[in-house]
């Protein structure tokens, strides 16, 4: 019953905000999506569930994006490049280069001709299992906040420390699903070859960047920003999305001395051109459970989260 509240309150919403975008009503800004991973339609939960949309969902998300939206890539949203339309302006974009989303999403994103950026940690591309998704695997399919604190705060997001303070918590890394792992090389090669499709940094190893040490945060960005360089050449975007969200002030001037142009954050919702802070650009996260509804709500900033 309450879904269904909400999904009528929903709708009711969106065609009040349907007409005032109809009207001229919004002006023009800018809005980052953040996904993460998409998973084949009927597959029971993954890992931490909420990072895992399903095909179709994530389909029903680009039907409602390209009918209220001009999507552009990030690059060009960033740099603030025009557009004629007074229609939201969106880049898609996913962290972590997760199986599924260098294969579906972009496989589903190439045939609607559309582009996205997928933010790579290098030294996990290839590997098993992000260890949040091992933790939730073994409990409710989320990451319960007491321990999420603890890992990002206490052990620095650290997968090794994290995986040994969890133990018997957290599930093997062979129980997660190929498609909820990271890409591999050749995945990420592929992808790096599509049209419009370009690749850009998640840091090196996925830590809390804004608690690392100086020293260890400058070799962690070089190295990420180097990595992808050599590798990808024209495809790579040299623009960093904060692990976990994770920034400061000093993170931000790290990642301008180690050739970033740009850094991301996962909150903050749509803004106007151009970003206050190149280095705190905001973004809205994409929930794996959000309706096409509530996306719609989102993009035409009737709701901010």
């Amino acid at each position: 019953m309450r879904r269904l509240a909400k999904t009528i309150l929903e709708r009711a919403m969106l065609r009040v905000a349907r007409a005032s975008l109809l009207a001229g009503n919004h002006g023009a800004y800018r809005v980052i999506l953040a996904y993460h991973n998409v998973i084949p339609d009927g597959r029971p939960s993954v890992g931490e569930s909420s990072l895992h949309i399903s095909r179709s969902r994530f389909c029903s998300h680009l039907d409602v994006i390209q009918e209220l939206c001009v999507v552009s890539d990030l690059g060009g949203l960033i740099a603030g490049r025009q557009s004629d339309s007074r229609r939201p302006v969106v880049a898609i974009t996913f962290d972590d280069a997760y199986r599924g989303a260098v294969t579906i999403a972009a496989g589903e994103l190439a045939a609607r001709g559309l582009p996205a950026t997928f933010f790579v940690c290098p030294s996990l591309v290839g590997t098993r299992a992000f260890w949040w998704d091992r933790v939730a695997s073994s409990g409710d399919n989320e990451v319960p906040s007491g321990w999420r604190v603890n890992a990002l705060n206490g052990l620095g997001g650290d997968a090794a420390s994290i995986v040994e303070w969890a133990g018997s918590r957290a599930a093997a890394a062979e129980e997660i699903p190929e498609i909820a792992v990271p890409c591999g090389d050749t995945d990420l090669s592929d992808l790096a070859r599509q049209r419009g499709m370009t690749v850009a940094s998640h840091s090196w190893s996925h830590r809390n960047l804004a608690i690392l040490p100086a020293g260890e945060l400058r070799q962690d960005l070089v190295a990420s920003h180097q990595w992808l360089l050599t590798r990808f050449g024209a495809a790579y975007l040299p623009v960093l999305a904060y692990p976990y969200g994770c920034w400061s002030e000093g993170v931000g001037q790290a990642a301008r001395a180690a050739g970033y142009i740009a850094a991301l954050r996962v909150e903050g919702g749509r803004f106007r051109e151009p970003a206050a802070n190149r280095f705190a650009v905001p973004r809205i996260s994409v929930p794996a459970g959000l309706s096409r509804e509530g996306l719609a709500l989102r993009l035409l900033g009737v709701l901010s989260a």
